[in-house]
């Protein structure tokens, strides 16, 4: 089974003392996206730390029994704010 393309925008949970991106909070939308568009309970395993710049991008790993996807999440501006997409 393949995941359809799935799009999303949220407001990330910044750190006020540091750099570090909330990863559990992308993680969890990730999630909560898929099953609710596809009804399909899937783990997301992102990158740990990730340097937030403009424009990037970073993936993350949807697992869904023994198939496997990206959820590429790319930063819109300095808010914080991200789209992501499961190929």
């Amino acid at each position: 089974m393949r995941f359809p393309l799935l799009i999303s925008a949220l407001a990330l949970l910044l750190s006020a003392c540091s750099d570090i991106t909330d990863m559990a909070a992308i993680e969890e939308e990730i999630r909560t996206g898929i099953q609710q568009q596809s009804g399909v309970t899937a783990t997301i395993d992102c990158p740990s730390e990730i340097e937030w710049r403009v424009g990037g991008t970073f993936n993350c790993l949807v697992i869904n029994g023994a198939q496997r996807s990206i959820a590429t999440v790319s930063m819109q501006n300095a808010k914080g704010e991200y789209i992501w997409e499961v190929r």
